[in-house]
């Protein structure tokens, strides 16, 4: 896989935390993704300088944007469906 389709998935993660599908069951539904890859690009978000936290509980809690570093929120919102695109990612929430 490409360093840039490994980029837009980071991207894609953290967006998609921050459009509220929080939750590593969520995020698996909506980016098509294993678990494992899902962990793995949410622990690997503070090496982009994108702050997530685990808020709750285990099974009950969700993840939270707390900083997006030198990113924009713009910028994320209008290339979502881009990167969407060149990952093959279908769109199943309104939220994205």
């Amino acid at each position: 896989m490409s360093t840039k389709a490994q980029l837009y998935k980071r991207y894609l993660v953290a967006y998609s935390i921050h459009c509220g599908i929080d939750s590593v069951p969520k995020l698996r539904r909506e980016l098509e993704m294993p678990y494992r890859t899902i962990q793995n690009i949410i622990d690997s978000l503070e090496g982009l300088d994108i702050k997530v936290e685990f808020i709750g509980a285990k099974k009950t809690g969700r993840y939270v944007i707390l900083d997006w570093g030198p990113y924009k929120l713009s910028w994320m919102k209008k290339e979502a469906p881009y990167m969407r695109q060149v990952l093959s990612i279908q769109k199943s929430s309104d939220d994205l």
